[in-house]
């Protein structure tokens, strides 16, 4: 091998040993991007979001009218679900705000909230207006029975809707909150679908439909969902006073 086939073959591993390491080295500086680059958001599509920007009810239903104009204004374009903690802390403030007005258990409150809100979010309709619907109904009281015939907590008919509680054992179950919430919060939403709007809805859930009235039983539910709204919107934490003795308890406590 001569001079300059021995120069040409250094020429040749030289530039082939700074390819290697110039491989090498990109390598290396994509690998360090990846690792300090922000990964994709892990709460995309388990619904951990911020409670205070987009989760409380309140404040897309206050403007449903306007951002979610249409015939069924309420059945579009619900929430996401609150991550854990937060929801925690909703349903203690709301569970004490109804121990408080409606002279109810804790553990009754908090059953009614708890299966009120997954029973909603199955159905994609406001929990606050279906918790508004069981206190204008039967103040929360399970075995509360109306003159006509109305039963349970979202006072259903059972001689109309008997059908419905054949999954739970029959009409005796009006009387169990689940059955109860579950059958209401669906004629609710049915309702809501047929009429396109909250106020026809409960004037068609009260059986006032084809009247020219409710003799205000809708306003009375929204001024219900409202009083909820302003729980569920309170900033630090809430307090309830009990009994007439002047004693204060703390909602979003631990």
């Amino acid at each position: 091998m001569n001079i300059q086939e021995q120069a040409h073959g250094r020429r040749v591993r030289d530039l082939s040993l700074a390819l290697f390491w110039a491989v090498l080295l990109a390598a290396g500086v994509m690998l360090a991007l990846a690792r300090i680059s922000p990964a994709p958001s892990r709460t995309e599509g388990t619904g951990a979001i911020d409670i205070r920007a987009r989760v409380l009810y309140g404040d897309w239903m206050r403007r449903n009218t306007a951002r979610f104009a249409g015939p069924h204004a309420e059945m579009q374009a619900m929430p996401e679900r609150q991550a854990p903690a937060d929801l925690a802390l909703v349903q203690r403030r709301l569970v004490a705000s109804i121990v408080a007005r409606h002279r109810v258990g804790d553990a009754h409150a908090a059953t009614v909230v708890s299966v009120a809100w997954r029973v909603a979010d199955e159905l994609r309709i406001d929990p606050l207006l279906v918790l508004a619907v069981i206190a204008v109904e039967s103040g929360f009281d399970a075995t509360a029975q109306s003159q006509q015939g109305a039963q349970g907590l979202m006072q259903i008919h059972t001689d109309v809707h008997a059908e419905r509680f054949e999954p739970y054992g029959g009409s005796a179950a009006v009387f169990d909150p689940q059955a109860n919430i579950r059958v209401g919060a669906e004629l609710l939403r049915m309702h809501l679908i047929r009429e396109g709007s909250t106020e026809r809805a409960l004037k068609a859930y009260v059986g006032a439909a084809n009247r020219s009235h409710d003799s205000g039983y809708g306003a009375r539910v929204l001024r219900a969902r409202d009083l909820f709204r302003e729980v569920v919107d309170a900033q630090d934490r809430l307090v309830v006073r009990t009994g007439g003795q002047g004693m204060s308890r703390l909602a979003s406590g631990s």
